[in-house]
């Protein structure tokens, strides 16, 4: 677990009078309609004003609707992915997202491990919110026993949750004793989303000081027959690690990126016939 909230670098534009940008990096799938994904977090990257850099895991068939296909990349590539950029920059810190497979997420497990990755948020994607599956080849299985002991911060739905830690969540309580479990496991600290949960969307989060139950309003823009929203725990999951670059603690950047995530589903716009959004720009970097 990366402990150094100074293990990122920043970049320098060529020219040497240019301004100095810090990066992060996404490692993600790539959803073409930009919904979730390295695309989705790249616009949250932005609007925080940082240099968001992505490394791909596997290419996607998707529309707002639904998934259709999921074509995981070579493992070898992915390596080669992850050592050239990280041979070229430091990120301050790194998100994973979906992953595919299990011989994907030992490949970033690695290095991981190695400290290249600046301070790791994993977002243990398990399936799309459409429900299609995203998981194949032991995934859970390497999320569990290596990815969750490197990362500082693990932020599960209450699905991924109840795989991860093989309990059911039914309560806040039950979710606080699945993060428990998370931190157990060698987590640095756990974050349990509450989408969810009827009625107000609670987060529940876990570090070594302690828990909060963080609360952010119902996210519905209008009532009545909106669509899903989709792309809410990549949304979540790149602004904590945008907030962690910008020096917040862990505890920090996940109170801040609630807020944001919030507002953003509030502002979600639809770009096609299916799921909207969320939408970010008006609310960073200052919220």
């Amino acid at each position: 677990m990366t402990t150094d909230a100074e293990a990122g670098t920043t970049l320098r534009k060529e020219d040497a009078g240019g301004p100095a940008v810090t990066a992060v990096l996404s490692i993600a799938g790539l959803d073409p309609a930009a919904g979730a994904g390295i695309l989705a977090d790249m616009r949250v990257f932005t609007s925080y004003e940082l240099y968001g850099a992505g490394v791909v895991t596997a290419l996607t068939v998707q529309d707002t609707s639904g998934v259709s296909s999921v074509s995981p990349v070579d493992a070898d590539l992915l390596a080669q992915q992850l050592r050239t950029l990280t041979d070229d920059m430091a990120p301050a810190a790194t998100k994973t997202g979906m992953l595919a497979t299990g011989e994907l997420a030992a490949v970033v497990a690695s290095f991981a491990r190695s400290s290249k990755l600046g301070l790791l948020v994993v977002d243990p994607v398990l399936s799309s919110t459409s429900g299609s599956s995203l998981a194949a080849g032991g995934l859970l299985d390497v999320i569990r026993d290596e990815l969750v002991p490197a990362c500082d911060l693990v932020t599960p739905n209450i699905p991924e949750a109840e795989a991860l830690a093989g309990l059911k969540i039914e309560d806040h309580q039950s979710a606080l004793r699945a993060c428990e479990k998370l931190l157990e496991m060698g987590a640095g600290a756990a974050c349990v989303t509450g989408g969810h949960w009827p009625g107000e969307p609670v987060d529940v989060y876990l570090d070594g000081s302690g828990h909060r139950f963080l609360e952010a309003g119902r996210m519905e823009p209008h009532a009545g027959d909106m669509p899903e929203v989709h792309g809410s725990g990549c949304c979540f999951s790149s602004a904590i690690v945008a907030r962690l670059a910008l020096g917040d603690t862990v505890e920090e950047a996940v109170s801040a990126a609630k807020t944001y995530t919030a507002r953003a589903i509030r502002a979600g716009i639809r770009p096609g016939s299916g799921m909207r959004v969320p939408w970010g720009f008006e609310h960073a970097p200052g919220s």
